[in-house]
């Protein structure tokens, strides 16, 4: 039976032949290889606290800001229940979606990695614009090596982290 010039007959019956070899052995599939990406351990110090408040995490360089964003949201205690936006030099990084009075970039189109290359690389983190709860996020250094080996340095008593390429000690 043909419909639009599609022999649906042929294609159900390719479809149980697929299934059969798989099932049968016959089936070679193609190896691929995921590299995942290196992690990078970051220091998140809240600014103007006395003593200082900080929290010392690894996460994946691949993690988009907006997934920084949740990271530190959970380290910190944070409800996210304000504004928050990323500061890398005169460049503004947020929620595209909120009404900013600047000029904000995309915080899901932006990974860590590509901010913040290397030991020493720094960006401003601030939640609650009214209260100006001002965060310097430091880049320590990198596995280099993408294996998930790092863990992330936080409290045994924190629950609620993402889980995706993070784990607790």
């Amino acid at each position: 039976m043909t419909r639009k010039g599609r022999d649906l007959f042929q294609e159900l019956s390719s479809g149980v032949r697929a299934m059969r070899d798989d099932r049968e052995g016959r089936v070679k599939l193609r190896k691929t290889s995921v590299r995942p990406s290196p992690m990078y351990q970051i220091k998140v110090t809240l600014l103007d606290s006395d003593p200082p408040i900080w929290r010392r995490l690894r996460v994946p360089g691949d993690f988009s800001l907006a997934r920084l964003d949740q990271v530190i949201q959970s380290a910190m205690g944070w409800t996210n229940s304000h504004a928050h936006m990323f500061a890398a030099g005169p460049v503004l990084f947020g929620d595209p979606d909120q009404d900013w009075d600047e000029k904000v970039q995309d915080e899901r189109k932006v990974r860590l990695a590509t901010i913040a290359k290397e030991p020493g690389g720094m960006l401003i983190y601030e939640y609650d614009m009214g209260d100006s709860w001002r965060h310097e996020i430091v880049v320590e250094g990198s596995d280099g090596r993408g294996d998930g080996s790092c863990r992330a340095a936080v409290p045994r008593r924190r629950t609620g982290l993402p889980s995706r390429g993070l784990r607790w000690h």
